[in-house]
Protein backbone atom coordinates (compact mmCIF):
# COMPACT_ATOMS: atom_id res chain seq x y z
CA UNK A 1 0.00 0.00 0.00
CA UNK A 2 1.05 3.55 -0.62
CA UNK A 3 0.67 4.46 3.05
CA UNK A 4 3.02 1.68 4.09
CA UNK A 5 5.57 2.85 1.57
CA UNK A 6 5.45 6.34 2.99
CA UNK A 7 6.25 5.17 6.54
CA UNK A 8 9.80 4.59 5.38
CA UNK A 9 9.79 7.92 3.58
CA UNK A 10 8.63 9.69 6.74
CA UNK A 11 11.61 8.36 8.71
CA UNK A 12 13.91 9.68 6.00
CA UNK A 13 12.14 13.05 6.13
CA UNK A 14 12.60 13.40 9.87
CA UNK A 15 16.32 12.70 9.55
CA UNK A 16 16.92 15.05 6.61
CA UNK A 17 14.86 18.01 7.80
CA UNK A 18 16.38 17.92 11.27
CA UNK A 19 19.78 18.80 9.82
CA UNK A 20 18.63 21.26 7.17
CA UNK A 21 20.20 24.72 7.48
CA UNK A 22 18.21 27.91 6.73
CA UNK A 23 20.46 28.85 3.80
CA UNK A 24 21.95 26.60 1.17
CA UNK A 25 24.29 29.23 -0.29
CA UNK A 26 28.09 29.29 -0.30
CA UNK A 27 29.58 32.78 -0.72
CA UNK A 28 32.30 33.23 -3.32
CA UNK A 29 33.39 36.03 -5.67
CA UNK A 30 31.29 37.26 -8.60
CA UNK A 31 33.01 37.76 -11.96
CA UNK A 32 30.04 38.99 -14.03
CA UNK A 33 28.47 42.26 -12.89
CA UNK A 34 25.30 43.97 -14.11
CA UNK A 35 25.78 47.62 -13.15
CA UNK A 36 23.16 49.22 -15.43
CA UNK A 37 19.73 48.29 -16.75
CA UNK A 38 19.89 45.36 -19.17
CA UNK A 39 17.48 43.02 -20.95
CA UNK A 40 18.45 39.47 -21.88
CA UNK A 41 16.56 37.55 -24.57
CA UNK A 42 16.63 34.22 -26.40
CA UNK A 43 19.26 31.64 -25.36
CA UNK A 44 21.86 32.81 -22.85
CA UNK A 45 24.63 30.85 -21.09
CA UNK A 46 25.96 31.93 -17.69
CA UNK A 47 29.58 30.82 -17.39
CA UNK A 48 30.38 32.35 -13.99
CA UNK A 49 28.86 33.97 -10.89
CA UNK A 50 26.64 36.98 -11.58
CA UNK A 51 25.88 40.03 -9.43
CA UNK A 52 23.16 42.61 -10.12
CA UNK A 53 24.29 45.63 -8.11
CA UNK A 54 22.13 48.09 -6.22
CA UNK A 55 20.54 50.53 -8.67
CA UNK A 56 20.75 48.17 -11.65
CA UNK A 57 17.92 46.13 -13.16
CA UNK A 58 18.20 42.94 -15.20
CA UNK A 59 15.16 41.75 -17.16
CA UNK A 60 14.81 38.29 -18.67
CA UNK A 61 12.33 38.68 -21.51
CA UNK A 62 9.61 36.19 -22.45
CA UNK A 63 10.99 33.02 -24.01
CA UNK A 64 14.52 33.46 -22.64
CA UNK A 65 16.39 30.28 -21.75
CA UNK A 66 19.24 30.93 -19.31
CA UNK A 67 21.56 27.96 -18.95
CA UNK A 68 23.94 27.75 -15.98
CA UNK A 69 27.14 26.08 -17.16
CA UNK A 70 28.60 25.21 -13.74
CA UNK A 71 28.21 25.54 -9.98
CA UNK A 72 27.45 29.27 -10.19
CA UNK A 73 25.14 31.67 -8.38
CA UNK A 74 23.23 34.87 -9.11
CA UNK A 75 23.22 37.58 -6.43
CA UNK A 76 20.63 40.35 -6.60
CA UNK A 77 21.26 43.63 -4.76
CA UNK A 78 19.31 45.56 -7.40
CA UNK A 79 16.27 44.25 -9.29
CA UNK A 80 15.75 41.03 -11.24
CA UNK A 81 12.64 40.83 -13.38
CA UNK A 82 11.67 37.61 -15.12
CA UNK A 83 8.83 38.41 -17.51
CA UNK A 84 7.71 35.20 -19.11
CA UNK A 85 4.27 34.55 -20.52
CA UNK A 86 2.19 31.38 -20.46
CA UNK A 87 2.99 30.88 -24.15
CA UNK A 88 6.68 31.79 -23.78
CA UNK A 89 7.91 31.11 -20.24
CA UNK A 90 11.43 31.88 -19.08
CA UNK A 91 13.53 28.80 -18.23
CA UNK A 92 16.58 28.80 -15.96
CA UNK A 93 18.36 25.48 -15.55
CA UNK A 94 21.73 23.78 -15.52
CA UNK A 95 23.53 22.51 -18.61
CA UNK A 96 25.75 20.28 -16.47
CA UNK A 97 25.44 16.52 -16.94
CA UNK A 98 24.93 14.79 -13.58
CA UNK A 99 27.92 12.71 -12.46
CA UNK A 100 27.85 8.96 -12.78
CA UNK A 101 29.42 6.45 -10.41
CA UNK A 102 29.73 2.71 -9.99
CA UNK A 103 28.04 1.33 -6.89
CA UNK A 104 29.13 -1.58 -4.72
CA UNK A 105 27.37 -4.09 -6.97
CA UNK A 106 29.13 -2.82 -10.09
CA UNK A 107 26.17 -0.97 -11.54
CA UNK A 108 26.57 2.48 -13.07
CA UNK A 109 24.39 4.99 -11.21
CA UNK A 110 23.63 8.68 -11.86
CA UNK A 111 23.58 11.36 -9.18
CA UNK A 112 20.39 13.41 -9.08
CA UNK A 113 20.09 16.53 -11.18
CA UNK A 114 19.20 18.80 -8.23
CA UNK A 115 21.92 21.02 -6.78
CA UNK A 116 23.95 21.45 -9.96
CA UNK A 117 24.12 25.23 -9.39
CA UNK A 118 23.59 27.33 -6.28
CA UNK A 119 20.56 29.44 -7.25
CA UNK A 120 19.53 33.09 -6.91
CA UNK A 121 20.35 34.98 -3.71
CA UNK A 122 18.43 38.24 -3.11
CA UNK A 123 20.29 40.43 -0.61
CA UNK A 124 20.23 43.90 0.93
CA UNK A 125 17.37 45.90 -0.53
CA UNK A 126 17.27 43.69 -3.62
CA UNK A 127 14.05 42.45 -5.18
CA UNK A 128 12.91 39.84 -7.65
CA UNK A 129 9.64 39.93 -9.59
CA UNK A 130 9.06 36.62 -11.33
CA UNK A 131 6.19 35.51 -13.56
CA UNK A 132 5.70 32.52 -15.84
CA UNK A 133 9.08 30.90 -15.31
CA UNK A 134 10.60 27.49 -14.57
CA UNK A 135 13.65 27.20 -12.30
CA UNK A 136 15.44 23.86 -12.21
CA UNK A 137 18.49 22.02 -10.83
CA UNK A 138 19.46 24.53 -8.10
CA UNK A 139 20.39 23.98 -4.49
CA UNK A 140 17.99 26.77 -3.53
CA UNK A 141 16.23 28.38 -6.48
CA UNK A 142 15.70 31.60 -4.48
CA UNK A 143 16.98 32.79 -1.11
CA UNK A 144 15.32 36.02 0.04
CA UNK A 145 17.37 37.76 2.76
CA UNK A 146 15.98 39.82 5.64
CA UNK A 147 15.55 43.16 3.85
CA UNK A 148 14.86 41.77 0.38
CA UNK A 149 11.59 41.00 -1.41
CA UNK A 150 10.34 38.42 -3.86
CA UNK A 151 7.12 38.16 -5.86
CA UNK A 152 6.40 34.88 -7.64
CA UNK A 153 3.46 34.32 -10.00
CA UNK A 154 2.96 31.18 -12.10
CA UNK A 155 6.44 29.90 -11.28
CA UNK A 156 7.48 26.25 -11.42
CA UNK A 157 10.31 24.96 -9.22
CA UNK A 158 11.45 21.53 -10.39
CA UNK A 159 14.24 19.22 -9.22
CA UNK A 160 15.80 21.63 -6.72
CA UNK A 161 16.91 21.04 -3.16
CA UNK A 162 14.65 23.95 -2.20
CA UNK A 163 12.25 26.24 -4.05
CA UNK A 164 12.20 29.41 -1.92
CA UNK A 165 14.06 30.16 1.30
CA UNK A 166 12.48 33.32 2.71
CA UNK A 167 13.94 35.50 5.46
CA UNK A 168 12.53 38.70 3.97
CA UNK A 169 9.17 39.33 2.31
CA UNK A 170 7.80 36.84 -0.20
CA UNK A 171 4.51 36.73 -2.07
CA UNK A 172 3.68 33.50 -3.92
CA UNK A 173 0.76 33.02 -6.32
CA UNK A 174 -0.30 30.03 -8.45
CA UNK A 175 3.09 28.38 -8.13
CA UNK A 176 4.20 24.75 -8.47
CA UNK A 177 6.90 22.68 -6.79
CA UNK A 178 7.82 19.28 -8.16
CA UNK A 179 10.59 16.92 -7.07
CA UNK A 180 11.97 19.11 -4.24
CA UNK A 181 14.51 17.41 -2.00
CA UNK A 182 13.91 19.51 1.15
CA UNK A 183 11.29 22.30 1.26
CA UNK A 184 9.23 23.89 -1.46
CA UNK A 185 9.14 26.96 0.83
CA UNK A 186 11.22 27.47 3.97
CA UNK A 187 9.92 30.59 5.73
CA UNK A 188 11.30 32.57 8.66
CA UNK A 189 9.74 35.99 8.05
CA UNK A 190 6.86 37.54 6.03
CA UNK A 191 5.11 35.11 3.67
CA UNK A 192 1.87 35.26 1.69
CA UNK A 193 0.76 32.30 -0.43
CA UNK A 194 -2.37 32.08 -2.58
CA UNK A 195 -2.21 29.04 -4.83
CA UNK A 196 0.54 26.41 -4.44
CA UNK A 197 0.72 22.88 -5.87
CA UNK A 198 3.40 20.56 -4.46
CA UNK A 199 4.18 17.02 -5.64
CA UNK A 200 6.91 14.42 -5.08
CA UNK A 201 8.64 16.59 -2.48
CA UNK A 202 9.91 16.10 1.07
CA UNK A 203 8.09 19.10 2.62
CA UNK A 204 5.71 21.64 1.10
CA UNK A 205 6.07 24.51 3.62
CA UNK A 206 8.33 24.70 6.68
CA UNK A 207 7.83 27.65 8.98
CA UNK A 208 9.74 28.90 12.01
CA UNK A 209 9.46 31.97 14.27
CA UNK A 210 7.16 33.96 11.99
CA UNK A 211 3.60 34.65 10.86
CA UNK A 212 2.28 33.72 7.42
CA UNK A 213 -0.96 33.89 5.46
CA UNK A 214 -1.41 30.79 3.31
CA UNK A 215 -4.41 29.59 1.30
CA UNK A 216 -5.26 27.22 -1.55
CA UNK A 217 -2.44 24.69 -1.20
CA UNK A 218 -2.49 21.18 -2.71
CA UNK A 219 0.11 18.62 -1.64
CA UNK A 220 0.31 15.19 -3.28
CA UNK A 221 2.64 12.17 -3.26
CA UNK A 222 4.95 13.83 -0.75
CA UNK A 223 6.36 13.50 2.76
CA UNK A 224 5.21 16.35 5.04
CA UNK A 225 2.68 18.94 3.90
CA UNK A 226 3.27 21.58 6.63
CA UNK A 227 5.88 21.78 9.36
CA UNK A 228 5.45 24.40 12.10
CA UNK A 229 8.40 25.02 14.40
CA UNK A 230 8.65 27.15 17.54
CA UNK A 231 7.22 30.67 17.13
CA UNK A 232 5.12 29.92 14.05
CA UNK A 233 1.85 31.71 13.55
CA UNK A 234 -0.66 32.95 11.01
CA UNK A 235 -3.71 31.84 9.08
CA UNK A 236 -3.79 28.74 6.87
CA UNK A 237 -6.87 27.70 4.90
CA UNK A 238 -8.14 25.58 2.02
CA UNK A 239 -5.50 22.87 2.23
CA UNK A 240 -5.68 19.58 0.34
CA UNK A 241 -3.44 16.56 1.03
CA UNK A 242 -3.32 13.40 -1.07
CA UNK A 243 -1.01 10.43 -0.50
CA UNK A 244 1.27 12.10 2.02
CA UNK A 245 3.00 10.68 5.09
CA UNK A 246 2.19 13.55 7.45
CA UNK A 247 -0.20 16.44 6.94
CA UNK A 248 0.65 18.74 9.83
CA UNK A 249 3.71 18.62 12.10
CA UNK A 250 3.81 20.92 15.12
CA UNK A 251 6.52 21.66 17.67
CA UNK A 252 7.09 24.37 20.24
CA UNK A 253 4.94 27.35 21.21
CA UNK A 254 3.29 29.24 18.37
CA UNK A 255 2.25 32.87 18.15
CA UNK A 256 -1.36 32.14 17.18
CA UNK A 257 -1.80 29.64 14.36
CA UNK A 258 -5.25 28.93 12.92
CA UNK A 259 -5.63 26.17 10.34
CA UNK A 260 -9.03 25.57 8.80
CA UNK A 261 -10.52 23.89 5.79
CA UNK A 262 -8.56 20.65 5.26
CA UNK A 263 -9.44 17.87 2.84
CA UNK A 264 -7.23 14.80 2.81
CA UNK A 265 -7.09 11.29 1.40
CA UNK A 266 -4.57 8.48 1.89
CA UNK A 267 -2.56 10.05 4.68
CA UNK A 268 -0.63 8.12 7.30
CA UNK A 269 -0.59 10.78 10.06
CA UNK A 270 -2.97 13.72 9.80
CA UNK A 271 -1.65 15.82 12.70
CA UNK A 272 1.51 15.32 14.78
CA UNK A 273 1.03 17.71 17.70
CA UNK A 274 4.32 16.79 19.36
CA UNK A 275 5.37 19.15 22.19
CA UNK A 276 3.17 21.93 20.86
CA UNK A 277 1.16 24.79 22.30
CA UNK A 278 -1.43 27.18 20.89
CA UNK A 279 -2.45 25.52 17.61
CA UNK A 280 -6.05 25.28 16.39
CA UNK A 281 -7.14 22.99 13.54
CA UNK A 282 -10.74 22.90 12.30
CA UNK A 283 -13.11 21.97 9.46
CA UNK A 284 -11.50 18.71 8.39
CA UNK A 285 -12.73 16.05 5.99
CA UNK A 286 -10.26 13.19 5.66
CA UNK A 287 -10.41 9.63 4.34
CA UNK A 288 -8.02 6.66 4.44
CA UNK A 289 -6.22 8.06 7.48
CA UNK A 290 -3.78 5.96 9.49
CA UNK A 291 -3.68 8.13 12.66
CA UNK A 292 -5.75 11.28 13.11
CA UNK A 293 -3.82 12.90 15.98
CA UNK A 294 -0.59 11.95 17.74
CA UNK A 295 1.01 13.95 20.54
CA UNK A 296 3.59 13.75 23.30
CA UNK A 297 3.44 16.17 26.24
CA UNK A 298 1.37 18.74 24.38
CA UNK A 299 0.47 21.94 26.24
CA UNK A 300 -2.44 23.49 24.33
CA UNK A 301 -4.12 22.11 21.20
CA UNK A 302 -7.59 22.29 19.65
CA UNK A 303 -9.13 20.14 16.93
CA UNK A 304 -12.75 20.76 15.95
CA UNK A 305 -15.40 20.07 13.31
CA UNK A 306 -13.76 17.01 11.78
CA UNK A 307 -14.99 13.93 9.94
CA UNK A 308 -12.09 11.47 9.73
CA UNK A 309 -12.27 8.00 8.20
CA UNK A 310 -9.59 5.43 8.97
CA UNK A 311 -7.76 3.19 6.53
CA UNK A 312 -8.69 0.03 8.45
CA UNK A 313 -5.31 -0.40 10.13
CA UNK A 314 -4.87 -1.75 13.64
CA UNK A 315 -4.11 1.60 15.29
CA UNK A 316 -5.72 4.11 17.66
CA UNK A 317 -7.26 7.11 15.88
CA UNK A 318 -6.25 9.71 18.48
CA UNK A 319 -3.24 9.07 20.72
CA UNK A 320 -2.63 12.12 22.93
CA UNK A 321 -0.34 12.56 25.91
CA UNK A 322 -1.52 15.87 27.35
CA UNK A 323 0.17 17.97 30.03
CA UNK A 324 -1.97 21.09 29.43
CA UNK A 325 -5.29 21.49 27.63
CA UNK A 326 -6.55 19.35 24.75
CA UNK A 327 -9.83 20.39 23.15
CA UNK A 328 -11.57 17.89 20.86
CA UNK A 329 -14.84 19.36 19.63
CA UNK A 330 -17.29 17.68 17.25
CA UNK A 331 -14.90 14.97 16.04
CA UNK A 332 -16.43 12.09 14.06
CA UNK A 333 -14.12 9.06 13.76
CA UNK A 334 -15.10 6.09 11.59
CA UNK A 335 -13.22 3.10 10.22
CA UNK A 336 -10.63 2.86 13.01
CA UNK A 337 -10.05 -0.30 15.04
CA UNK A 338 -9.63 1.85 18.19
CA UNK A 339 -10.94 5.32 18.93
CA UNK A 340 -9.22 7.55 21.48
CA UNK A 341 -6.38 7.10 23.98
CA UNK A 342 -5.79 10.08 26.29
CA UNK A 343 -3.00 10.14 28.86
CA UNK A 344 -1.15 12.75 30.92
CA UNK A 345 -2.03 15.12 33.76
CA UNK A 346 -3.69 17.76 31.58
CA UNK A 347 -7.33 18.63 30.94
CA UNK A 348 -9.20 16.86 28.14
CA UNK A 349 -12.28 18.61 26.76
Amino acid sequence: MRTARFLAILLMILMTTSTLTPSLFLVTEAKIVVDKDETWINHMVLNDNLTIINGAELTLDAGTHLEISGDHWIEVSGVLKIEGTQENPVIINSSVTPLQYVNSTGHTMTHGSAGLWEGINVVGGGSVIISNATIENARSAFEISSSATGTFTNVTFATNYRGIGNSGTASVHDTTCNDISYDCIYNTNDLTVDGLDVAISTTAISQSSTIATVTNVNVADSGVAFRFDDGSGGDFSNLDFSNVSSGLQFSGTNSGTTIQGITADDIRLLADAGLSSGYSVSDITATNVGIALLSNDLVDFTMSNAVISGDGGEVIAIQADNEGTLNLNQIDLVGFSNGVSLTGSGTHN
